[in-house]
């Protein structure tokens, strides 16, 4: 029986890839793993009402009638059996962090490791048995682990969701760290990263040499983001009118006012910010839109003339 259960955890552990996990290699969280703790509850909630059946003989330890020893002595090893898995839930953690950040700690912690799988198979078995259902978090803190434990082991390409946003974390320092090299090459790299955004070989390479465009504030990149306002990514014109405002040439004023009635409103409010970075050159243009027929566009044109003027 123990062997079966502590199955059902290991197998929701794999399956937690889509329900709490990450894949690696992915570089973004997609809504359904934002969701995931109570995804994965669920399903194991799930997984212990279909094991109840065959346990139906068991007492439920907070329904035992009280004052009894039998009640205390099962409360006791629950207190006990929840301590434990929170111990190696920490343990877990701390073991893929060390292995994530130096790989070759995987041959110094891979027996503990194994170990600790092994051991949360048989919790799994007990926490089924006297929680009936009533411990979610625990259940979650068990395949949490043994996801930890696996890549602690192997390299495993499904991570617990704290590992993955640590590891997403670290790649996004590394990439951002680029952006800042080569923003320091100042305006030799401008010519480079121009290419860069015609080529657009991913989002994440256009958007790297839009923020090193405008940190380098060079008006030969104006054009090329100037289109960048047209495209149909909402990240791509999003990250166009940020650096625009950045360089601060007068040729995007006219099209950073049309990015002003985007259809996405984040875009919209970042022409904004882009427009009274520009400053005193944009007033004209934005007060001839104040004569626009849509009342919303006219209210964004003068909430941005009202913050140019009280710079």
């Amino acid at each position: 029986m123990a062997k079966k259960a502590g199955m059902n955890y290991l197998k929701m552990a794999v399956l937690v890839a889509g329900i709490g996990g990450i894949i690696l290699g992915n570089n973004y969280f997609s809504a359904q793993t934002q969701s995931a703790p109570l995804l994965q509850c669920k399903k194991f909630n799930r997984t212990m009402a279909s094991n109840r059946d065959e346990e139906s003989s068991l007492e439920d330890p907070v329904s035992v009638s009280r004052g009894g020893e039998g009640e205390k002595k099962k409360m006791t090893n629950l207190k006990d059996l929840i301590n434990e898995i929170g111990v190696i839930n920490k343990r877990a953690w701390e073991m893929a962090l060390s292995v994530h950040r130096d790989p070759s700690m995987r041959t110094i912690v891979k027996n503990e490791a194994k170990e600790l799988s092994d051991r949360l198979l048989v919790l799994a078995s007990e926490l089924e048995k006297v929680g009936k259902g009533n411990y979610p978090t625990e259940a979650y803190m068990i395949s949490e682990s043994i996801l930890d434990l696996q890549y602690a082991r192997e390299y495993w390409p499904i991570v617990s969701l704290r590992l993955g946003r640590e590891i997403e974390d670290d790649k996004l320092i590394k990439q951002y760290a680029a952006i800042d090299a080569i923003a320091e090459i100042g305006k030799p790299a401008v010519q480079p990263l121009i290419q860069a955004l015609k080529e657009k070989t991913t989002d994440f390479d256009w958007k790297k040499a839009a923020e090193a465009l405008g940190e380098i504030a060079d008006s030969k990149a104006a054009r090329p983001l100037i289109q960048g306002l047209e495209d149909k990514n909402d990240d791509a014109r999003n990250w166009a009118a940020q650096a625009l405002g950045k360089i601060g040439d007068a040729r995007a004023v006219q099209p950073l006012i049309e990015a002003l009635k985007d259809k996405n409103r984040d875009i919209g409010l970042a022409a904004s910010e882009a427009l009274v970075k520009i400053g005193e050159s944009a007033i004209e243009s934005l007060t001839k839109a104040l004569n626009d027929e849509h009342e919303e566009f006219r209210q964004l044109v003068k909430e941005t003339l009202d913050d140019i003027r009280q710079r």
